[in-house]
């Protein structure tokens, strides 16, 4: 079970998201060969990516990245998701640096970063940016000051995983305020904050059901839970692409990737091989 379930605290005039996944940051890492530490991370950032992507109404792709400074151990790490629930991820690091790490602090690992998302719904719309300074101990941290300074738009985070990769997020967001219809109630969101952190680590990733764990931490609020939404691994590469890419290029540059009559090119999502021979047609 890979969902997101949608709910909104009438009471408290928040929305939120509750993410789970069961299998799929670890079928997604199956496809790579990297260390724990850097599994770790991107088992987290996943449904970080999942639980924000379903904040906003498009149709397209939402991608979420983690961009690391100059000279970091650590140089990006990407998830992206469709409108369909289609999704990949991957990380670009330094092996040395990643593996000569004396703590595996956020700040360590990408330095002077910062974290991006963006919405793209085709060539013939705007892309949709937001980005924030790689500034705390953790993603949600960073993405929690991006959403209050930039957005003005309280959001809370609980994001977790364990040593299997299943991992978890339960995001809270305070509804924009309407002076004419809403009253000036700030209690309920400081009232759904002190909730979201009693949430525990077994039951956000899977001792309870999502549904059981809802009830038992917002019920007083005025639950009601929505249509969920199911997510799967599947990446966008193709032959097709990377022949339309290949063409593009230069032919010095056709020449400089051409190994012994063959031209490999390595899907950094899921790792998917492909040759080809030159000329290209």
């Amino acid at each position: 079970m890979n969902i997101s379930l949608p709910f909104h605290l009438s009471k408290s005039s928040v929305r939120g998201r509750f993410v789970r996944l069961e299998s799929l940051p670890r079928e997604i890492l199956g496809r790579h060969d990297y260390p724990s530490i850097i599994n770790a991370y991107l088992a987290e950032l996943i449904p970080l990516a999942l639980a924000l992507a379903g904040v906003f109404k498009f149709q397209g792709i939402f991608t979420l990245q983690a961009q690391g400074g100059g000279g970091s151990p650590v140089k990006f790490m990407v998830v992206d998701v469709d409108s369909e629930g289609h999704v990949r991820a991957c990380a670009n690091f330094d092996e040395e640096k990643v593996a000569n790490l004396s703590t595996t602090s956020l700040m360590n690992l990408f330095g002077e970063g910062y974290i991006a998302y963006t919405i793209d719904q085709g060539d013939h719309t705007e892309r949709y940016q937001g980005i924030v300074e790689m500034k705390g101990n953790s993603f949600s941290e960073c993405l929690q000051h991006y959403f209050r300074q930039s957005e003005q738009l309280e959001t809370s985070f609980y994001v977790t995983s364990n040593e299997n990769y299943m991992s978890a997020c339960l995001m809270i967001q305070k509804l924009p305020f309407n002076p004419e219809t809403d009253p000036d109630d700030y209690d309920g969101w400081f009232t759904a904050n002190a909730l979201l952190s009693t949430i525990k680590k077994d039951e956000a990733l899977g001792e309870n059901t999502m549904e059981e764990v809802l009830h038992r931490l917002f019920w007083q609020e005025g639950l009601s839970v929505h249509a969920s939404q199911g997510f799967s691994f599947k990446c966008r590469c193709s032959q097709e692409k990377i022949i339309f890419v290949l063409k593009t290029l230069p032919e010095e540059d056709i020449e400089a990737i051409t190994k012994d009559g063959k031209i490999t090119v390595t899907c950094d999502y899921c790792s998917e091989s492909y040759q080809f021979i030159p000329p290209l047609t």
